[in-house]
């Protein structure tokens, strides 16, 4: 397996991308001055981003079934740094990359969650002996923008199908924020009346779509709207769940109940992650600049899984990626990535 997961390049930088990178870059420098100069540029990038004609767009690449494709991105949507940003100069979540690759059959259903611009939709589809369909299920419509024009330049559109609703417990109308519009990765579904614009919820199991064999969560909270809403999907086909999870300490049994959710339909937990092993020093790590720094130094690191439960997932850090698999899959999955 192949030890550098970064899948898109950049080919042209947009302005406003190039003023945030700059203030991440002086934020982080030893120079005082430079550092002073960063939320200034932070301002100002919040500023030329509320102007697409100043903020610019830029151009991304990735191979798609050899070939090179090359399709226009927003330069004002900070989902897009996972392209640009040093950090992920070996790619944006390499676990989730790695892990998603293995598991999403080459005639199999990938429903992406949350997928805001594509990113994981694009690397599943664009694989050479790929045939099945993958679904992104995005309801802010500026992500959704990019999303269709990069599926419109890919030469993908027989298998991207994209859905412009989010998934929860009902059939419904939300709102999503001002915000939104800029930080597309942290989209919150709102109560009617508490954001600008409106947006489509369903319940999974309400949805006339071939059933998944892989689904990855990225929902900012809903997380288990989504599980109540797809508790006939899930019960019924089992499929494999990629989610994302932040724990809150200050209230940790809510925190705990999307585990617990799919506890009582009979999943069980692992954390993925890369085994790095130097000499006689091993160590796990999920997070993409500790991947790359170790990569970047020549030592070797494959993506294997740790056991975790409901209960020991308070005392893991606040953030992580987390795989359920269905107690009568665990074999299949432990066939293709091996235990920590």
């Amino acid at each position: 397996m192949t030890e550098n997961w970064k899948f898109y390049n950049v080919d042209q930088m947009p302005f406003a991308a190039s003023i945030y990178l700059l203030a991440r870059t002086f934020g982080l420098s030893k120079s005082l001055p430079l550092r002073a100069t960063g939320p200034f540029l932070i301002r100002f990038f919040r500023l030329i981003a509320k102007y697409p004609s100043i903020a610019g767009e830029g151009i991304l690449s990735f191979e798609a079934r050899g070939k090179r494709i090359f399709a226009q991105f927003t330069g004002s949507y900070l989902q897009f740094r996972a392209i640009y940003m040093p950090s992920y100069r070996r790619g944006y979540e390499a676990t989730t990359s790695a892990i998603l690759t293995k598991l999403v059959p080459n005639d199999g259903v990938f429903y992406d969650i949350g997928s805001n611009w594509g990113f994981f939709s694009f690397i599943i589809a664009s694989q050479p002996q790929f045939q099945g369909r993958v679904f992104p299920f995005e309801p802010n419509p500026v992500a959704r923008k990019d999303l269709e024009r990069i599926r419109k330049a890919s030469n993908l559109e027989e298998f991207i199908i994209p859905q412009a609703y989010g998934l929860g417990d009902l059939d419904q109308a939300l709102t999503i924020s001002e915000e939104s519009k800029t930080q597309t990765g942290q989209t919150k579904l709102n109560p009617l009346g508490f954001g600008v614009t409106k947006v489509q919820v369903r319940k999974l199991d309400n949805l006339d779509l071939p059933p998944p064999n892989v689904i990855k969560i990225d929902v900012e909270g809903m997380e288990s709207k989504v599980i109540e809403g797809g508790q006939k999907i899930i019960a019924n086909h089992k499929p494999h769940i990629l989610f994302e999870n932040w724990f809150n300490p200050d209230n940790p049994l809510l925190s705990n109940k999307f585990f617990n959710d799919l506890t009582s339909l009979g999943y069980v937990f692992f954390t993925p992650g890369f085994r790095f092993v130097s000499g006689d020093r091993i160590v796990m790590i999920q997070s993409d600049s500790s991947c790359a720094s170790l990569w970047d130094a020549g030592v070797p690191g494959r993506i294997c899984l740790v056991p975790v439960t409901a209960a020991s997932r308070a005392l893991m850090q606040t953030h992580l990626n987390f795989l359920a698999c269905h107690q009568d899959r665990t074999a299949e999955v432990l066939s293709s990535i091996p235990l920590q």
